[in-house]
């Protein structure tokens, strides 16, 4: 609703940038104030967090111009625009899992623990990434009985048409984060877990919700890979068996342990 801060000569500062970097900065912050807990180093965890932001950006832009090529068709180099919007969760998810597993087992690190550390910090930096899209207007729902209407220059008004009333689905979605990490943060609690079972446990919460809320979701044809199922409820339906397939094993290896 509130997509620029300010601008001074050919410098926008943005509401969308602005809380995309305060999400990492927030989840930075607590994954580092997790690293000792865990038997980690804070340099560690910062230097694992850079390379998660790094993959992040790059992945998840990447992944939306890709499923929007028509759209950068005429002014190709607004592809670099990540501060006008436009990134796709699981395309930074990928390529930042990607580059992180390659520099872990370099590092000879244990993936699972570091997983739990920052398992929270995506949970988190959801939540507050969403309120970014809500003051940018972009990843609106579908138009609905009720709902918001955005302003005349945000891109819901611009795909759908000025005064249409869609679901705010980015803070269904803020919630959702919140939600999440609340629960991870509870989970925690639990004397015995199999390393990485809370960074499985935010998968299957998420993509179990992103799954859920793209029905109501409005999308681009584009990204439709089968009638009424964007790619991203593909990838997560994936997700979502791997994780439940993993946290099966884990568990049984815990339980013979116990035995």
């Amino acid at each position: 609703m509130f997509r620029v801060i300010f601008e001074f000569g050919g410098l926008t500062i943005t509401t969308y940038g602005v809380m995309l970097a305060l999400a990492f900065i927030l989840g930075i912050l607590l994954a580092e104030s997790r690293a000792k807990k865990y038997g980690s180093t804070k340099d560690l965890v910062s230097a694992l967090s850079f390379l998660i932001l790094v993959g992040a950006i790059i992945g998840s832009r990447l992944f939306y111009v890709f499923t929007h090529a028509s759209d950068y068709k005429a002014e190709w180099w607004r592809a670099f625009y990540v501060w006008e919007g436009g990134l796709t969760f699981y395309g930074g998810v990928i390529l930042a899992l990607i580059m992180c597993l390659i520099w872990i087992r370099r590092k000879k690190l244990n993936f699972g623990r570091l997983g739990d550390i920052i398992a929270p910090s995506l949970a988190l930096g959801v939540a507050i990434g969403r309120i970014g899209c809500f003051l940018n207007g972009c990843c609106f729902g579908k138009p609905s009985n009720f709902g918001v209407v955005f302003p005349p220059d945000s891109p819901c008004a611009w795909e759908l048409g000025v005064g249409v009333r869609v679901h705010p689905t980015q803070l269904y979605s803020v919630f959702a984060g919140f939600f999440i990490l609340g629960i991870l943060l509870v989970l925690e609690r639990k004397k015995k877990r199999f390393s990485g079972e809370l960074l499985l446990w935010f998968f299957l919460m998420y993509s179990l919700w992103r799954f859920s809320i793209d029905f109501i979701r409005y999308y681009s044809t584009s990204t439709y890979i089968f009638p009424n199922i964007t790619n991203n409820q593909a990838i997560s339906i994936i997700i979502f068996i791997i994780s439940v397939v993993i946290m099966i094993v884990g568990n049984r290896k815990l339980a013979n342990k116990k035995i």
